[in-house]
């Protein structure tokens, strides 16, 4: 069995902006103090607008990671060291609970994501496209600490489905998307890419 991980960047992304956030409310946060003793309400007021938008940078930046509080980081692995056109693959997904929870839904999506990146004078504009080939709906229930929350699927790229094509301004990429709804408890959503390859020449 091959395990699946996050694209690296994603967590990078995230160190980055609460590194920042954190900086920018740092200094937001002197301001503010500097401001206290030197000026009047309106520039208090002023001031005081940039230490809240460094809170909900930082509230932004964590709230990914808040679920995992409650569950541990979900593991997936595929049958396949290699997935080509219209192979069928089996899933097994594994979580473990740290703490007592109630699941109200959860599922595991099949993904085919098409990106196409747009240049406006200055500006970049990235438009996605999400086609759902297939999705397995997990029953939701409580579940106490330390149970095991665990799945296996069958799962099959079409044949007539494009493979994984990666260039500087289109994008055609597969993912496994999971979603885990619990009850007054951030939802954990997660991508899993999975590099599809084309048909062996001799297949076609």
């Amino acid at each position: 069995m091959k395990p699946l991980r996050k694209p690296r960047g994603s967590r990078q992304r995230q160190g980055f902006i609460l590194a920042f956030a954190l900086i920018f409310t740092g200094i937001s946060a002197f301001m503010l103090f500097m401001t206290l003793t030197e000026s009047k309400l309106p520039e208090i007021v002023f001031v005081s607008l940039f230490v809240v938008i460094g809170l909900l940078l930082i509230l932004f930046a964590v709230w990914r990671s808040i679920p995992k509080l409650k569950m541990s980081s979900p593991v997936l692995m595929i049958s396949k060291t290699e997935i080509r056109v219209g192979d069928r693959f089996n899933l097994d997904y594994r979580q473990i609970f740290k703490a007592a929870s109630d699941v109200t839904q959860a599922n595991i999506s099949l993904i085919f994501q098409e990106a196409a990146t747009y240049n406006y004078g200055t500006d970049t504009r990235t438009d996605l496209h999400d086609i759902v080939v297939e999705t397995h709906e997990i029953p939701g229930r409580h579940f106490e600490a330390g149970e095991v929350l665990q799945q296996s699927y069958s799962m099959v790229i079409p044949a007539d489905a494009m493979h994984t094509f990666i260039a500087k301004n289109n994008e055609l990429q597969w993912f496994l998307r999971l979603h885990v709804n619990i009850v007054d408890w951030p939802d954990l959503k997660e991508d899993y890419p999975i590099n599809v390859l084309p048909l062996k020449a001799w297949d076609i």
